[in-house]
Order: structure tokens, then sequence, then C-alpha cells
């Protein structure tokens, strides 16, 4: 039963009763808020259940198609080297398709690409640089770590239990109240 329904027994079951001493009307209408509220946790633990459920589904889901894109990337890596090989081999940069891939063209796109920097490196190179001015290298280093942002992201992951288990000794962590199991939840629902 919802709470507007509650609500509308409520009012009903006031109206046809005669009249009770404050005291007793304050502790129904404290039992009927209790009620509810309990009402309103089962309801909200079964859609957590629901969600849970569907999430982990679709987890399951996404692994799978994942490992096949991964399995299909594996084989189109493989057949495009050989592909490379054989053009780079005899030179071509083009070939016209036919079939159903008629009107398009293999081309062979050669990139040159330089890898980023990284903080230690430019680190190392700005103290070299600035070796004999120190104040000047420490106002930069200041400047930069300025600009660097703390960011939190919370991300769901299923973990094989084994894992968790290390995880949590590894680090210290304790298990916590928000800290439940499937069980532990569906055993909210049955509650």
């Amino acid at each position: 039963m919802d709470s507007a329904e509650a609500e509308i027994d409520a009012i009903i079951d006031n109206s046809t009763r005669p009249e009770e001493p404050e005291i007793l009307q304050s502790q129904n209408q404290e039992a009927m808020s209790e009620n509810n509220q309990i009402e309103e946790d089962s309801a909200s633990i079964e859609v957590f259940n629901t969600a849970l459920h569907q999430y982990l589904r679709i987890d399951e889901e996404i692994k799978s198609l994942m490992a096949a894109i991964k399995e299909r990337n594996n084989i189109k890596r493989k057949l495009g080297d050989t592909l490379s090989n054989y053009l780079k081999a005899n030179q071509i940069k083009k070939v016209n398709l036919d079939g159903s891939y008629k009107g398009k063209r293999l081309e062979v796109e050669v990139k040159t690409s330089t890898s980023g920097f990284s903080k230690a490196s430019v680190t190392e190179a700005l103290l070299t640089e600035l070796e004999e001015e120190r104040e000047l290298f420490d106002k930069i280093m200041r400047a930069i770590s300025k600009t660097s942002t703390l960011k939190e992201v919370w991300k769901l992951k299923v973990t094989e239990e084994k894992l968790a288990k290390t995880t949590g000794k590894a680090s210290g962590k304790r298990k916590g109240a928000a800290d439940i199991t499937l069980d532990q939840a569906a055993a909210l629902v049955d509650d």
C-alpha cells in the first residue's frame, strides 16, 4: 500500500472513530508515521535490489561483448599487419576495393609521432636549465602545482571475492557498514 492510500485510510479511521484523548491521537500518528517509513524503506530497498540485479546482468553482458571485441580487434590487428607488410614490401599505397566495398579503397597512411612530455622529464629539463636560478625554478614549480586538481570519481566495479579481500587487507581497510554482499542486500528485502 502506498503512502497516499495509508493517509486516506487514516483520515477515514479518524473521522469514523469517537474522539480520543490527545495523547492517544499523537501516539497513533507516530505509529502510522513509523509504518509509512518502514514501507518507504522496503520500497527503496526493493528499488535498490532491482537496480543491483540489472546492473550485474548488464555488467556480465558488457564483459562478454568486450571480450568478443578484444578478440576481433586482435584478429583485425594481425590481418592489418599482414596487409601492411605486403603493401610496404610492394610499395603499394592504395588498393581499390570491389564487391560490397565498391567505390571504396584501402589506403596506407604513414604517421610519425612523438611521445608527450612526462612530469619527470619536464621537471628535470627545468632543473637543468634553471640550475643557477633555484628561486625561479621553485616559483615555476609552485605555479605548475597550483594548476593540478584533485578529482574524486566513484565508479562501480565488480571484483572477485579473493581480489576484494586481498585488496582490503593490503590497504588496511575493514569491512564497513556500507560494504554489503548481494545476499545481505536481498536479506534486507526479506526482513
